[in-house]
């Protein structure tokens, strides 16, 4: 085992063109301590030999050297295929709901009008922002099911925290243009700016992106 941690830290180091020397700085211990770990004299602990996988872009168990199983790798290509058929089945019941609107809203009777009306609503204002942050969650899954774990960043925090902020404006802003509509006077003059913001449901992707990437997410993951 300790050969085998050794030689993936050796091999991983030399491919990064560094020497024994900016490794241990990057690692903050002494060049001996990696030299001792190359050759399998010594084991780092867990958090280092994480540490040293994030500098390298590894997960734990491609430093530990382990491969996985068959069963392991069969449970990871139906997760991976089990995620694109959820944005798959998205895209379809976006695509129905366009041609249900479209059918309901050219009926010559009353009441089918009005329901395609509220459906269009509803599909605005919830359906179509669900999908898409249900489209970003499922795609960084996908890239992190097929790439495995990157280095936890505090850029991480600033896009939750958008994303975040992207949810409640837009959510605010669509029940702002639900008032408009049943028409409420006091908000007529933010009619086409909360439009503007309804018109881009693409936005929601950033949270569900976010909420995919975070690093607790990250590591559940990997556990599965």
């Amino acid at each position: 085992m300790s050969r085998e941690i050794g030689k993936n830290i050796r091999r991983l180091r030399t491919e990064k063109g560094m020497t024994q020397e900016e490794l241990a700085q990057q690692l903050h211990v002494t060049r001996q301590a990696v030299s001792l770990w190359e050759t399998g004299k010594s084991l780092p602990d867990v958090e280092m030999l994480q540490s040293v996988g994030e500098l390298f872009g590894q997960d734990l168990q491609s430093m530990l050297g382990s491969a996985p199983t068959a069963g392991e790798k069969r449970r990871r290509a139906l997760k991976i295929a089990g995620l694109a058929g959820v944005m798959a089945l998205g895209l379809a019941v976006l695509l129905a709901l366009e041609v249900i609107i479209e059918w309901g809203m050219n009926q010559w009777n009353v009441t089918l009008p009005i329901l395609a009306m509220r459906l269009r609503s509803a599909n605005v204002a919830v359906i179509t922002p669900a999908v898409q942050c249900l489209w970003g969650w499922c795609g960084i899954r996908l890239v992190l099911h097929w790439a495995g774990r990157w280095p936890a960043r505090r850029w991480q925090q600033w896009v939750l925290a958008a994303g975040a902020a992207l949810c409640t404006v837009y959510f605010a802003a669509a029940l702002i243009d639900e008032l408009y509509i049943y028409g409420v006077p006091t908000i007529f003059r933010l009619h086409h700016w909360v439009s503007g913001i309804n018109d881009r449901p693409g936005l929601f992707v950033i949270f569900g992106i976010s909420l995919g990437q975070w690093p607790g997410r990250q590591a559940k993951v990997l556990q599965k």
